[in-house]
């Protein structure tokens, strides 16, 4: 099977949920394929981790999200707010809104909209897909919004066994389907679970025949829930390049180099971007990854 990467096709980081991050594979990112999106300073991308709830309970959950989390945390409106200005002040055209569930937020559209009127070049979504709904739909079209979504099987029965919801496949599905007939740019990952390589080739074609024409495999991250399922860790999961122009930012306010690197807090929201792309956190974070990768 082809690994393209989702990077060729959807101006994100690789290293993103659903991005093929080598040498752990798959999570949440944007693509990279357009040579006219660059980063204009130091931060290119950014992930902005909007909500630890969501309605499902996906069994590998690299952030540990449950239906039981809080919707909202310590990060408001006003504070979001605040980020997404100072990102784009500093260079970041790639933004990408994740959870938890993202589209469980209520402030979604109205960050979407700030986004769009600044002039970020590449907005994503990483949804499961079952809360969407015309009005959401509509405005990642206006807007301009991809979307990326995890599918772990073209069977109903195996995908809610994952998610431990059941009918979860066929609002996934469904939510699918009903961004590609609004023409909002779609990607998805089949997320290699079971490792069962005719099932895997089976859901790509699924996909196929939906109308999907970006596809990739990646892997479960050994992180969160997913530890107990790659039997991997942190460091094990990271593919080198966290912080390079790259931050991750959770509802609690606090800035990680990645979106996996989560036992590495670099700061947080009160030191203000910039302070955080010259700390010696990071850089001494970025050292560590350096020396990791000739080991």
């Amino acid at each position: 099977m082809s690994r393209q990467s989702f990077t060729e096709f959807s101006g994100l980081s690789r290293c993103a949920p659903g991005s093929n991050c080598i040498p752990s594979r798959m999570a949440a990112s944007i693509p990279e394929s357009d040579s006219s999106i660059h980063s204009n300073g130091p931060l290119d991308f950014i992930w902005l981790d909007l909500t630890p709830k969501c309605n499902l309970n996906c069994v590998h959950c690299y952030a540990d999200s449950t239906p039981y989390a809080p919707l909202v945390q310590k990060m408001q409106f006003d504070d979001w707010v605040k980020v997404v200005k100072d990102a784009f002040s500093i260079g970041c055209r790639r933004v990408q809104f994740i959870g938890g569930e993202p589209t469980l937020c209520p402030e979604l559209p109205r960050l979407i909209r700030l986004a769009t009127s600044l002039g970020f070049e590449v907005i994503e979504v990483f949804t499961n897909g079952t809360h969407l709904n015309v009005e959401l739909l509509t405005l990642f079209h206006e807007c301009r919004t991809n979307l990326a979504f995890s599918l772990y099987s073209c069977y109903a029965d195996i995908h809610d066994q994952i998610t431990q919801v059941r009918g979860s496949f066929h609002r996934t599905v469904s939510g699918i389907q009903q961004a590609l007939a609004l023409g909002v740019h779609v990607r998805v990952a089949i997320i290699e679970i079971n490792g069962a390589v005719q099932e895997i080739e089976q859901t790509k074609q699924f996909l196929q025949s939906l109308g999907v024409r970006k596809i990739d495999l990646d892997g479960v991250r050994g992180i969160g829930r997913g530890s107990q399922v790659a039997g991997l860790n942190e460091r094990g999961t990271l593919c080198g390049d966290c912080g390079d122009r790259k931050l991750a930012i959770d509802s609690l306010g606090r800035i990680f180099p990645c979106v996996f690197s989560r036992c590495n807090q670099i700061g947080d929201t009160t030191q203000g971007l910039c302070s955080i792309l010259q700390s010696d956190k990071l850089i001494e974070f970025r050292q560590q990854m350096g020396m990791a990768r000739h080991i």
